[in-house]
């Protein structure tokens, strides 16, 4: 998404400026709530619990997870959540070709690169994403460490 007219310099000094940004999250460990294992899912918000204020500037955005140092049976998927007011926030809805109401799991270590997210219907105010993580089996709390960052075409 570079501006060929500036020499793919994309930070605005010819004044061409490119609609694609990306936020990168960082690193960090997560865990699951250990028992039984379908009902394990603990989630991790990632840029504040209490969301960013660009949701109704994005046209489409793409996750990318990746997973290292893993204890068994870990897997962990991304998802998001827009909100009007920062107290309300709508169902979760997850990145993947599984939908929004299916998250499409990285299992174990390596790095998942979802498939572009169209922003459709009301984005509202502000948006937040989170990454649910749980064991695939046993009763053990399982740990990872997660990396999580979002590009974005903006509007």
């Amino acid at each position: 998404m570079a501006c060929a007219t500036c020499n793919n310099n994309n930070d605005g000094s010819c004044g061409c400026v490119s609609n694609y940004k990306e936020q990168n999250f960082g690193t960090r460990v997560v865990w699951t709530k250990g028992g039984t294992a379908g009902a394990s899912a603990r989630t991790h918000y990632w840029g504040g619990e209490d969301g960013l204020p660009i949701s109704p500037t994005i046209g489409q955005m793409q996750a990318t997870v990746a997973v290292k140092d893993q204890s068994d049976d870990f897997e962990t998927a991304v998802g998001y959540q827009v909100s009007a007011d920062r107290v309300a926030w709508d169902a979760p809805a997850y990145f993947g070709v599984n939908g929004p109401s299916s998250p499409e799991y990285q299992v174990g270590d390596g790095t998942t690169t979802y498939a572009w997210v169209v922003a459709s219907g009301n984005m509202k105010r502000y948006i937040r994403f989170f990454t649910s993580s749980r064991q695939v089996a046993g009763s053990v709390v399982a740990i990872a460490n997660v990396s999580v960052s979002v590009g974005f075409l903006i509007r």
